[in-house]
């Protein structure tokens, strides 16, 4: 298995984790823009999981826990968290794509 996204697990999910070595999270999947008028099929949206399986390993004293997945592709769109050393660029980044979008937009 390789790597999946980091991401941040609130207290109750690392709690589940710890308890049961499992959890399973539910996405909503990607949806493209549609033009939706009364009457039109039901556009329910269902959701997609993902599967945690929590595995420990011990190194100099210190329990840490690893997460694996079989449901890879799906895992890639949990929210990605990042380390505050990345946040800077990160924020940076996301600045330039919003102006790139929003000349685009202008015709500028």
């Amino acid at each position: 298995m390789q790597p999946i996204t980091v991401f941040s697990l609130q207290p109750w999910a690392e709690k589940m984790l710890h308890d049961h070595q499992c959890l399973m999270l539910a996405l909503k999947p990607p949806i493209p823009p549609v033009c939706y008028k009364p009457g039109d099929e039901d556009l329910s949206i269902r959701t997609w999981t993902v599967r945690i399986r929590a595995e420990w390993i011990i190194k100099d004293g210190l329990r840490h826990m690893l997460l694996f997945t079989g449901d890879e592709e799906t895992a890639l769109l949990l929210e990605a968290a990042f380390l505050p050393g990345q946040q800077r660029s990160l924020n940076d980044e996301r600045r330039r794509a919003f102006v790139s979008g929003l000349f685009t937009a202008l015709g500028w």
